[in-house]
């Protein structure tokens, strides 16, 4: 793993101080970590696109033929679509689930970098006598450095073009919601007894 040490190693000294080298440093490995990150989501979305659209699909047919059935009062017909809906939803929460764990691969690489580097040392907060483990400073980093890439996060590379498979699909399921909601009032949907 001394590759590690050496594609790593150049980000804490930017900075002469080592104090604030280490930090520096640790909060540009967590900004690229999560940049990574968020590029293993897209090729993840994009590799398994048909998948996702399909689960998808599946989710918005089995509700309106739920809805449909409700509505004629065929309570079985009704429990079959409701059960294959609540299926395709499930199938959807784990695959974002999924896509979610999956931008946090690299962090495994940054915290053996940070294990070989820093084991056993203790990090003083601006200068008092207080020090903290490497691996608190580096979670607090990461959440930073997250919070600073979402706002820009789609510049990069793919990421617009699953916010826009993202937004389309929202639109077609606010479309499908639109089409089966009566004028006055939405769709009550009772559960078969």
């Amino acid at each position: 793993m001394d590759w590690l040490i050496s594609l790593f190693n150049p980000l804490y000294h930017i900075v002469a101080n080592p104090d604030a080298g280490f930090y520096v440093g640790t909060f540009l490995l967590a900004l690229i970590i999560a940049v990574l990150g968020e590029l293993a989501v897209v090729g993840l979305f994009l590799a398994n696109r048909e998948y996702f659209e399909n689960i998808n699909e599946m989710l918005l047919e089995n509700h309106a033929k739920s809805v449909d059935a409700h509505k004629r009062g065929d309570r079985e017909a009704f429990a079959m679509y409701n059960k294959q809906a609540n299926e395709a939803f499930g199938k959807t929460l784990w695959t974002q689930l999924g896509l979610a764990v999956g931008s946090l691969w690299p962090v495994f690489f940054a915290l053996a970098f940070l294990q070989m580097q820093f084991s056993g040392l203790g990090f003083s907060i601006f200068g008092s006598a207080f020090e903290l483990n490497y691996l608190l400073i580096f979670f607090v980093e990461y959440i930073l450095a997250r919070l600073v890439l979402n706002p820009v996060k789609y510049l990069l590379p793919g990421m617009h073009r699953l916010k826009q498979l993202m937004s389309d699909a929202r639109q077609k399921a606010h479309h499908l919601q639109t089409l089966l909601e009566d004028e006055d009032r939405p769709i009550r949907i009772d559960p078969p007894e």
